[in-house]
């Protein structure tokens, strides 16, 4: 499961200096920033629990990473976006 959710950042990050340079053209900047802060979300549901996060980290000072988590509506998700975590 693991090895799932890297390769689904991996090719976000791989693809998102090709689709941000597009919306540096025509958003403001505020845009931009919502815009990679989104794109950067992880949906995951825990089996156990039938709970649902959102989760993101992004890198700080020092290369120190600065995850962040936090339970959302699972009905709200679309199923293309969520992870479901394998027990």
């Amino acid at each position: 499961m693991i090895k799932k959710i890297f390769i689904i950042v991996a090719v976000l990050l791989i693809f998102e200096g090709h689709v941000f340079a597009w919306f540096e053209r025509n958003e403001n900047a505020e845009d931009i920033i919502a815009i990679r802060a989104i794109k950067k979300i992880l949906y995951i549901k825990d089996p156990r629990t039938n709970i649902c996060f959102a989760y993101i980290a992004e890198s700080g000072y020092a290369g120190a990473i600065n995850p962040a988590l936090a339970t959302v509506d699972c009905k709200k998700i679309p199923p293309e976006l969520l992870v479901v975590v394998k027990r």
